[in-house]
């Protein structure tokens, strides 16, 4: 079934179409083998005023230490994911891969892959998680953060308690808000007051990588009805679909080609636009692999709460205990 679809998706023209980070989530040994609805990115996220108080220039590259900083010494918040479940693991996986490290590697050889989070890699990102969790900056619910409840707090808008927040998150929020302005459930002037750039970098000086999800649509082999499923996956992710998709839903498209659409370019301020697709063209996949629920399961488990890491024990210590989870010496 991987080579039906890679003959029908995965043609040079097909292929050349798909933005260079969704073309990494949809191939394996070098073959399509399921085909992107769409292509999720995160960007930094933040208040101009906290941003502007703090006298950083957000025109240039940001470092996780710099709006840990800025934050922390402007009453402002940095907002991110790192309840004990996936969201945690992607704001991992970007920082490692942003310190030019992975998670684990050589992912086709199943169990046996390459546990690489002991790392100089593993230690920076340790070191973010670390400033962050000690810091003025963390949000008071850091250890059990999601998507919505970064994203409530920097709908608040600069407020009594805190000046505003920096935050790192999906495309989907300027949609979000866009639609608290129109309904008004949004802080007079908090549209005006928002902006965005590119994901923050691990190490001074080294490009981000910012995550990258999304969906992809695959047909079963085992599948009674191949040839009509595949009919399907192809309409679900056209380019009609996919700008339907981001102009409505603020889910965004895995064609780069869609990018250019009309509709999306006076639906988002065009800055924006190229922001998400660099974004996604640079992004950071996590580890592809039949064993990634143990892989994400094991460094949840030794990474969490952040306000425990420490870049000295926790890559050690989340190493071994994946690798022994992968060996089947250990259970999670």
């Amino acid at each position: 079934m991987a080579r039906a679809l890679h003959r029908r998706a995965g043609r040079p023209g097909h292929r050349r179409r798909r933005a260079r980070g969704a073309a990494a989530t949809a191939t394996w040994e070098d073959e399509v083998v399921v085909v992107p609805q769409w292509a999720n990115t995160q960007v930094l996220w933040y208040r101009k005023s906290l941003a502007e108080k703090a006298g950083l220039d957000m025109t240039q590259p940001v470092t996780w230490k710099q709006i840990i900083e800025a934050a922390d010494q402007n009453d402002g918040t940095v907002g991110v994911q790192a309840n004990k479940y996936e969201g945690y693991v992607v704001w991992l996986n970007a920082l490692v891969t942003g310190a030019g490290g992975d998670l684990v590697s050589d992912t086709e050889q199943g169990r046996d892959a390459k546990v690489d989070v002991d790392s100089d890699a593993g230690r920076a990102a340790a070191e973010v998680i670390q400033q962050l969790a000690d810091s003025g900056a963390a949000q008071n619910d850091l250890s059990v953060s999601n998507e919505g409840t970064s994203l409530g707090r920097l709908l608040e808008g600069p407020s009594t308690e805190d000046n505003g927040s920096f935050m790192v998150n999906w495309t989907f929020v300027y949609k979000n808000m866009e639609d608290g302005e129109a309904n008004g459930t949004l802080v007079k002037g908090a549209m005006k007051d928002l902006g965005w750039a590119r994901y923050p970098a691990t190490v001074e000086g080294e490009e981000s990588r910012p995550p990258i999800g999304g969906i992809q649509v695959g047909v079963g082999a085992y599948s009674d009805h191949k040839e009509m499923a595949q009919e399907a996956a192809l309409c679900v992710t056209n380019p009609d679909a996919q700008e339907a998709l981001a102009v409505e839903a603020g889910l965004f498209p895995s064609r780069g080609s869609v990018y250019e659409a009309e509709a999306l370019k006076e639906a988002y301020p065009e800055d924006l636009l190229a922001l998400f697709r660099e974004s996604v063209d640079s992004a950071g996949p996590r580890p592809q692999s039949a064993f990634y629920s143990q892989i994400s399961g094991a460094l949840q488990s030794v990474w969490h709460p952040p306000t425990s890491v420490s870049p000295d024990t926790t890559p050690k210590e989340s190493a071994s205990f994946l690798s022994d989870v992968l060996d089947g010496r250990r259970l999670l």
